[in-house]
């Protein structure tokens, strides 16, 4: 009989433990995500706020020493800043010379540029090739047509 009271005691204590653990976890994966989302929601308005900052000062017409000053500051802070004109073609890359910019790919398709030129801002987030990481865009309307995007890791 102490054979099956042992047995018994070990089914229990093996049952305890898995509904311990489902019920630590779950609540964790849970709150993970909530989290996970709010980190980007607040990047995205963050990255917004950024733009804004930016935008004056890139429609001031500045010379390329300054903007080239402007983008080695940005990416120095570990953001990612591209100017794209209106035809979506990158004029301008922290992350690229200007030889460079000239072989990428066209970015008017891209969610937070399309939604800046329908209404003036645009975000998105995706797995960024350049950065080699998930990043949140946020894109800004400047006022010769073009698009002020920042990335955020």
């Amino acid at each position: 009989m102490n054979t099956s009271r042992g047995s018994l005691q070990t089914r229990l204590l093996l049952a305890f433990a898995l509904i311990t653990v489902i019920a630590v976890t779950l609540p964790a994966l849970y709150f993970r995500d909530i989290l996970y989302k709010e980190r980007l929601d607040l990047a995205g308005r963050q990255a917004l706020e950024q733009a804004f900052v930016l935008k004056p000062l890139l429609e001031a017409n500045l010379s390329e020493e300054y903007i080239t000053a402007l983008l080695d500051a940005v990416k120095a802070i570990g953001l990612r800043m591209t100017i794209v004109d209106s035809a979506g073609r990158i004029v301008h890359d922290s992350h690229f010379s200007s030889d460079a910019v000239q072989a990428l790919d066209n970015r008017n398709d891209r969610l937070e540029i399309a939604a800046a030129r329908r209404s003036g801002q645009g975000l998105a987030t995706r797995h960024s090739n350049t950065l080699g990481l998930d990043a949140v865009y946020a894109a800004v309307l400047l006022r010769d047509g073009s698009v002020l995007r920042l990335a955020v890791p």
